[in-house]
């Protein structure tokens, strides 16, 4: 499938080998969720949404470079993968999986503006990012940080967070971590690998 602009509403969505340019408003009823492998598309995918799978779980992947500016939203989970170009979170931009998993993915970095939100009981990042992961939304409201490999991470959250599973950003990297309420925990079974590890409450 080859589009300009994809929006729509049906049980579930699954496009494997898609030229999407821009995915709009689209609604999944479904168990079956939203499914976007956008692999044709060697540019970039604005994901201007509303994104929203009431039962199923959000996966969307691109080629190249992939910008949220809408919201991305999964009672359950919802993976955001990019290509070389790297994965951005502008403006307004809200990816929420309250009580779930977001799992974010890049070949590149991962940028998120201040005024962009992340919501997840859990983020973590299943394919690895190979640049750095700056996600400094002042109003993150994310759990747990588990299983995240990155070049390097900073992160800003709004509650108590708790650093559980494997953590790494190599034997040179830093993780800068920052919460605005509440502190952070490393969990009896974490793991942080990084040359330099700094963490407060603003």
């Amino acid at each position: 499938l080859t589009a300009s602009t994809l929006t729509g509403a049906a049980g579930s969505l699954a496009l494997t080998g898609a030229n999407i340019a821009v995915l709009g408003s689209y609604v999944a009823s479904g168990s079956g969720g939203i499914a976007l492998s956008n692999g044709g598309n060697t540019g970039l995918l604005t994901v201007a949404g509303p994104v929203t799978a009431n039962s199923g779980s959000v996966a969307l992947t691109n080629a190249a470079t992939m910008a949220v500016t809408g919201s991305v939203t999964s009672g359950s989970a919802v993976t955001l993968g990019a290509g070389a170009g790297g994965l951005a979170l502008n403006g307004s931009a809200r990816v929420a999986s309250s009580g779930g998993t977001v799992d974010l993915r890049s070949d590149g970095a991962v940028s998120q503006a201040a005024t962009a939100t992340i919501v997840a009981g859990t983020l973590t990042s299943g394919g690895s990012i190979a640049g750095i992961a700056s996600l400094v939304g002042t109003a993150n409201a994310i759990g747990t940080v588990a299983g995240v490999s990155a070049g390097g991470l900073v992160l800003t959250n709004s509650q108590a967070l708790v650093v559980a599973g494997s953590v790494g950003v190599g034997a040179s990297g830093t993780i800068d971590v920052t919460t605005t309420s509440g502190g952070v925990t490393q969990a009896s079974g974490g793991t942080i690998v990084a040359g330099t590890f700094t963490s407060g409450t603003s």
